[in-house]
Formats: C-alpha cells, sequence, structure tokens
C-alpha cells in the first residue's frame, strides 16, 4: 500500500515514538545515522574544481592530498565535510540537463541569508544562474559548476537566519526520486532518519509569505468529506520547514517533498527523479556527482542491521572521515560501508 493515499484510512497515520519537543526519539544506545557529515563530490578535475570552488565561490580548502582515490581537497561547508575526489566523467560525455532529463539526481543547496546579493556575486564572477524564483516564504536559484554539476542557492524566509551571507553551509540535499513513497518507507521505516517536515507546509512568518500561503490554501482547498492525499499525523514533525521545491520543474511541485533530519544538512527527498535503466545501481562519478556519507554512533551495529532488513551492503572498508566537524586536523583512514537504497543509490556510512 502506498504510504500517501487518498483512501488510506485515518488509523493508518504516520505514528512513531517522539520526545518531548514532538520529534521522532531514537534510543541513543541502538545503532542509528545521526547524521549527514560527509559529501563526497567525483570530478574528472579536481584541480580545475577545486579553483572554482576557492576563486569563484569563496570556499576555503581544508586539506590536500593523494589517497585511494586519488587527489583528494576538502571543504569544511558548516553542516558537513565537502571532498572532491577523481574519476569522474568529462564534462563533454554528460548528458545536457534539460526538463526530463533525469542525469541529475542530487543537488546540493547553500543557506544563506541574502540570496539577492550572492546571485550579483556570482553574475560579478561570470558565473551563469537562474533566475530568483520566490515562493513568499523561501527564494531559490540554481547555477552550474565547470563539471556541469548543479548546484542551489536557497534563503528560507519563515526559519531563524542561518548566519551566512556567502557560500558557505550547505543546508540540503535534494534527492529526486521515481516513487516518493516507496523511499520516504525506506528511508523512515529501514533507516529510521528522523523525519522533519513533510510538504514544507509549516505557517510563515513574513507577510509575503502568509500572502503565498494564503493563495496556496486556497487553490490546494479540497471539498467537505475527501481525505487528504498527503495525510499524515502532524504531532511528529519538526515546527520549520526547509527549503523550496524547484519552482521550474513540472515534476516538484509544491507540497512534493519530505525532510528528514532537524539540525544539520537535511535531505529532501522530492519527485523526478528515475531508476538507472538496465542497472541495479548508480555509479559514483558516472550516473550521479555526489555521494552522501551517514555518520553512524555503530557502524558495525548498524550494518549488521542493514543486513537483516535485507539491504544491499559493501565493505566494510578503509576511508578517511572525521568525526569532529570542528576540527579538520586529525582526520584519519577508518572504516565505512556503502548501501543501496531501492532506486539504486548508493550512499556511504563511517563512524
Amino acid at each position: 500500500m502506498a504510504l500517501f493515499s487518498r483512501n488510506r484510512k485515518k488509523e493508518e497515520t504516520l505514528t512513531r515514538p517522539k520526545n518531548s519537543q514532538g520529534r521522532i526519539s531514537v534510543p541513543s544506545n541502538e545503532p542509528h545515522l545521526q547524521r549527514i557529515g560527509w559529501l563526497g563530490l567525483k570530478v574528472s578535475d579536481v584541480v580545475g574544481e577545486a579553483l572554482f570552488l576557492e576563486e569563484k565561490l569563496h570556499l576555503q580548502a581544508r586539506t590536500e592530498g593523494n589517497g585511494t582515490g586519488g587527489h583528494q581537497v576538502t571543504y569544511d561547508c558548516d553542516t558537513l565535510q565537502l571532498e572532491l575526489a577523481e574519476g569522474g566523467q568529462t564534462w563533454a560525455t554528460r548528458a545536457r540537463p534539460r526538463k526530463g532529463n533525469p542525469d541529475i539526481s542530487l543537488i546540493a543547496s547553500f543557506a544563506v541569508d541574502h540570496i539577492e546579493q550572492i546571485s550579483q556575486q556570482l553574475a560579478e564572477a561570470e558565473i551563469a544562474t537562474t533566475q530568483i524564483y520566490e515562493q513568499g516564504w523561501a527564494a531559490s536559484f540554481l547555477f552550474f559548476d565547470p563539471e556541469r554539476t548543479l548546484w542551489q542557492v536557497s534563503e528560507t524566509r519563515n526559519a531563524p537566519a542561518v548566519g551566512f551571507s556567502e557560500l558557505k553551509r550547505i543546508g540540503a540535499l535534494w534527492l529526486a526520486v521515481e516513487d516518493l513513497p516507496e523511499q520516504i518507507k525506506f528511508y523512515r521505516d529501514v533507516l529510521n532518519l528522523p523525519l522533519s517536515d513533510v510538504n514544507n507546509r509549516a505557517r510563515p512568518i513574513t507577510e509575503a509569505a502568509e500572502h503565498q500561503q494564503s493563495e496556496e490554501d486556497e487553490k490546494g482547498e479540497l471539498a467537505e468529506g475527501v481525505e487528504s492525499e498527503f495525510e499524515i499525523d502532524r504531532s511528529v514533525l519538526a515546527p520549520h520547514p526547509v527549503f523550496s521545491a524547484d519552482a521550474d520543474s513540472d515534476t516538484a511541485s509544491f507540497g512534493d517533498s519530505v525532510t528528514f533530519f532537524d539540525e544539520g544538512a537535511r535531505l529532501v527527498l522530492t519527485t523526478g527523479g528515475h531508476r538507472v535503466e538496465g542497472r541495479a545501481e548508480k555509479q559514483w562519478g558516472i550516473d550521479t556527482a555526489f555521494m552522501i556519507g551517514f555518520q553512524t554512533n555503530n557502524l558495525a551495529g548498524y550494518h549488521e542491521k542493514l543486513k537483516q532488513a535485507g539491504v544491499k551492503t559493501q565493505g566494510p572498508f578503509r576511508a578517511g572521515f572525521n568525526s569532529n566537524p570542528n576540527s579538520y586536523n586529525n582526520q584519519r583512514p577508518g572504516q565505512a560501508i556503502r548501501f543501496t537504497d531501492p532506486e539504486g543509490n548508493v550512499w556511504q556510512i563511517y563512524e
């Protein structure tokens, strides 16, 4: 049965253990995923991409060296460590993204406070961007790097300021999926990620956002006696939304997204993705430029948990991660595993 359905009975609405703030709670001694602490970006030209990130976007490199994956450069993006790695396809061999094209499945989104200022700075750096898409309570735009990797910049106006007027904080990772209800089941029920927001429907606080919300409410009002398509127990949700959906997409409309994690980098599942035809898994550097790295409190325990749930895993293998996001001087090789979600996305877990 689909997770969200017009025919879904009220007694089947989402019920999960909650703490005093209404958020899903996980016993601290159980193996669980604590946060998104690492984001791998595989490129064909590490030096060229590094120059772009540092000279055009003004990100600060923390470490640089050669590892098992070749030349690597890491950056502090506040909520997570961004690591460049060799092995991506050249831009000339990548399909050009267009409406309906599934080649871009994951977009990293920078959170800022003054989005118009950022847009102007990128224009002065001769970086082509989309227009700023206004949704009242949020605004966003997109841009490409030299490797044709797509990035987003977002400002959420009905949430506390993030404290950055530059590209510093990666606030969300937007993952386009083909079957949103099925993927929600996997990330919520199998991985036990904390669900923090559904459909970005929390009440806005600015006048412009209030006007936008009122218009959306009027358009989406249902006839008396008809159940909502997205019926869910709202008491388990965090009080604030995260980021807006891509307003230029036919498939990612207002309300078609689910957000995991309350703090740090959020994971936002949205509609519009596609499975890779003829292959069970997406290949990092070919089908997707990004790989997500989840930090766990117990790698061995979580690995066993995934295997018992029938999730395909790889490893453990040696990988270098820094468990302390505030220090970049003590990074050392550790253990990591990889797992595959139902749509072939392969992500990494480390302790």
